[in-house]
């Protein structure tokens, strides 16, 4: 997963971003990095699309994710289901 385009999409706001890759995408990076409010990027099996988690549920073992450029649909996505994984940092 490329963030060159994320990065130069924020940086027409004025902010700067930072991703890192989770190697082995464990729960309590993704726990982690959501509480300190950073968003989450990652893809899902079988699908050509990238979501942003921007929650979590520790009793579905699952990542509350953002699922359009609007933001207004939103899904769980089991954590087994998510693969290439990163945090993003926008200051």
């Amino acid at each position: 997963m490329q963030s060159i385009g994320l990065k130069k999409y924020v940086s027409r706001y004025g902010k700067t971003c930072v991703t890192n890759r989770y190697w082995l995408n464990l729960w309590s990076d993704v726990t982690r990095d959501i509480n300190d409010n950073k968003l989450i990027l990652f893809s899902v099996k079988n699908e050509d699309h990238v979501y942003v988690g921007v929650g979590y549920s520790e009793e579905r073992r699952a990542i509350y994710s953002l699922t359009n450029w609007d933001g207004i649909l939103m899904k769980w996505v089991p954590l087994e289901d998510a693969y290439y994984m990163c945090s993003v940092d926008i200051y």
